[in-house]
C-alpha cells in the first residue's frame, strides 16, 4: 500500500557510511602529502641555512685581509686525520677510532658472505644421472607417466651405490 512515505533501506545508511569511510581516507591522505611537503621544506631550508652558515664562514676568512695561509696551513686544512683541540694546537688522529662508533659499524653488524667452496665433479654421479634419465625418458625427452626428476634422482643414487 502506498503511504506516500518514503520505505526504509538498511543499503541507504551502508552507502552513506562506505562514502564517509572514503572521503575520510581521501582526507587522510590528504593531509599526509601535506606533512611529508612540509617536513621536506624544512629540511630544505635547514640544509640552505646550513649552506649559508659554512658559506659565511669561508667569506670571513676570504676577506679578511689579516689571514695569511701558508703551505703548512693548507696540508692541516686538506688532511682529515689533522684536526684542532680548543686550545688551538693541531693534533693528528690515531689510526683507532672510537669503540663507540665501532659497535655500530655496517661491517660489525650484518654477517659475512661465507666462501663459496667449489665442489669437485663427480663423474659416476654424471654417469648414472644419464642412465637414470635414459630410462625414465621417452625418446622425445618426455618424463615416462607417472614418474618424477625426484624419481630419477633417486634412481641415480641407487645406481651410484652399484657402481
Amino acid at each position: 500500500m502506498a503511504t506516500g512515505q518514503q520505505g526504509f533501506d538498511p543499503d541507504d545508511f551502508v552507502r552513506r557510511d562506505r562514502e564517509q569511510d572514503e572521503r575520510r581516507r581521501e582526507q587522510e591522505r590528504i593531509d599526509s602529502m601535506r606533512r611529508s611537503q612540509e617536513r621536506l621544506e624544512r629540511d630544505e631550508a635547514m640544509q640552505r641555512r646550513e649552506e649559508m652558515s659554512s658559506m659565511r664562514k669561508m667569506m670571513d676568512i676570504i676577506n679578511d685581509s689579516n689571514v695569511q695561509i701558508d703551505q703548512d696551513m693548507v696540508k692541516a686544512i686538506n688532511d682529515p686525520m689533522i684536526v684542532m683541540t680548543d686550545d688551538g694546537q693541531l693534533a693528528r688522529l690515531t689510526g683507532r677510532r672510537s669503540s663507540f662508533g665501532d659497535q655500530f659499524r655496517r661491517d660489525r653488524i650484518l654477517p659475512r658472505p661465507q666462501k663459496k667452496t667449489k665442489r669437485r665433479k663427480n663423474p659416476k654421479l654424471a654417469t648414472a644421472f644419464r642412465e637414470a634419465n635414459a630410462r625414465y625418458r621417452t625418446k622425445g625427452g618426455k618424463l615416462r607417466k607417472g614418474r618424477t626428476q625426484a624419481d630419477i634422482a633417486r634412481l641415480a643414487h641407487r645406481l651410484l651405490k652399484k657402481m
